[in-house]
């Protein structure tokens, strides 16, 4: 018995010593490697969420080649951590009815595209009765259309 508590004790020494963190291996992950390029590394501190390498007024000139034309205009941005995105809502000549444009430019491919941003119901198709009609030279016609009328006879 006292060689299985020693067997025990010692295991679990191993255990805990393969569990710790050494913290000078944690420092800065994402430091600058030598001759790599300081203005691509994004610092996270603890205490600070993820920050953007491209600035708006960049993302905002991206955005106007992009998806502006003669006349259309874009609003201030807005950073989207998670998808690493720019949102500019924009004031487009031609829109789309219930939709809400926005330019968004990716920080990732700096490239940009119109997110339509459409809402509200798709309205469904009118289920008419299935009833037909006897025309006068002996043809029948069905209900269609959205008030669900007969059609003309021939």
């Amino acid at each position: 018995m006292k060689k299985l508590k020693i067997f025990t004790l010692i295991g679990l020494a191993l255990f805990l010593s393969g569990c710790t963190i050494n913290s000078a291996s944690n420092k800065n992950i994402n430091q600058a490697r030598p001759n790599e390029n300081v203005d691509n590394v994004i610092t996270n501190d603890s205490n600070d969420s993820a920050t953007s390498t491209m600035t708006e007024a960049q993302a905002k000139v991206i955005a106007e080649q992009t998806c502006i034309k003669g006349g259309e205009s874009l609003t201030s941005g807005y950073y989207n951590e998670g998808t690493r995105t720019w949102w500019f809502d924009a004031n487009l000549n031609s829109t789309r009815e219930g939709c809400n444009p926005a330019c968004v430019v990716s920080e990732d491919t700096k490239t940009a595209e119109i997110n339509w941003r459409c809402t509200g119901l798709i309205k469904p198709e009118v289920a008419c009765p299935q009833d037909a009609k006897l025309c006068p030279d002996g043809s029948y016609v069905v209900r269609g259309g959205a008030n669900c009328e007969f059609a003309l006879c021939p």
